[in-house]
């Protein structure tokens, strides 16, 4: 398997571990390092310690029926560090309402023991208006 194929493959992993997590937090969380750094986005602060990270998954994996749909993706590869960056949304229900929050992201991966982890990770939601198209 091409590096590229395998980094997607780490990607999706992501992807489907978060709709599968249903508050188990533990099963995404074995996609990160250990000192991983993650702006999460529905989290004000930097997730930085392993508690804050679980807490932080188990509420958010919680969402009713969650799951991710990859809009963009794109990656750079650099022997054993990577990234990828694109947009996402997570999709759940709420009051008997399918949610949709279109989210931009980026990952950042390091090749630690012939397994690439998730060193960084930011996620946002995008913003309602863009400036350039306003200019």
């Amino acid at each position: 398997m091409s590096t590229t194929s395998t980094l997607k493959a780490v990607y999706q992993q992501w992807c489907d571990a978060v709709a599968a997590a249903r508050g188990n937090s533990n099963s995404v969380l074995a996609l990160y390092a250990p000192d991983a750094i993650i702006a999460a986005t529905f989290n004000k602060t930097l997730l930085k310690d392993l508690e804050q990270k679980q807490r932080y998954f188990k509420v958010f994996t919680s969402l009713t029926n969650l799951k991710v749909a990859t809009k963009a993706y794109y990656e750079h590869v650099f022997d054993d560090f990577a990234t990828t960056i694109g947009i996402y949304s997570f999709v759940y229900e709420k009051e008997d309402k399918i949610e949709e929050v279109d989210v931009r992201f980026s990952f950042s991966y390091a090749k630690k023991d012939g397994t690439w982890l998730i060193i960084n990770h930011h996620s946002s939601a995008l913003p309602t208006v863009s400036l350039a198209e306003q200019a």
